[in-house]
């Protein structure tokens, strides 16, 4: 599974975060907000996106250009040391 974030812009309306996260699921894709619960704005505005690659990249396409969409990035993948 691959994921992405994305960022939507201070003038989104709720309509459009509706619409957008409703084309994310349609594709069978989970979204989720980066930090849930939290009363920040800014922060609250960030999500995640995870779904298998083809879907991902197709989302970063439509998502890029959506102007609610204040930016898309892939997530890095991390590796866990100890």
């Amino acid at each position: 599974m691959d994921a992405i974030h994305f960022k939507f812009t201070n003038r989104a309306t709720p309509k459009q975060r509706r619409a957008v996260l409703g084309a994310i699921e349609a594709e069978k894709a989970k979204v989720r907000p980066q930090f849930p619960g939290v009363k920040d704005r800014e922060l609250a505005a960030i999500h995640v996106v995870e779904a298998k690659t083809p879907t991902i990249k197709k989302l970063m396409t439509s998502l890029n250009d959506t102007s609610c969409v204040e930016y898309v990035e892939k997530r890095p993948k991390r590796r866990l040391v100890s």
